[in-house]
């Protein structure tokens, strides 16, 4: 199980964009009492997720451009 700040460093992000995907319901997590862990499963899905989102937006943009 990764910490808050695990991920942040793997995903090299800010800590509060990793709350922002959590609080969003991107990044799943598991809660034990104030901590807050993500297991890597739950990592790389959202890994995989945040790929395509990024993708689909990216191709969107060139298409908008072009109008």
């Amino acid at each position: 199980m990764l910490t808050v700040k695990e991920v942040a460093t793997k995903l090299k992000i800010s800590l509060g964009a990793v709350y922002k995907a959590i609080s969003a319901g991107d990044l799943e997590c598991h809660r034990f009492g104030k901590s807050i862990r993500i297991s890597q499963q739950q990592l790389d899905e959202y890994m995989n997720t945040s790929a395509s989102k990024f993708d689909r937006q990216e191709r969107m943009s060139r298409v908008l451009k072009h109008l």
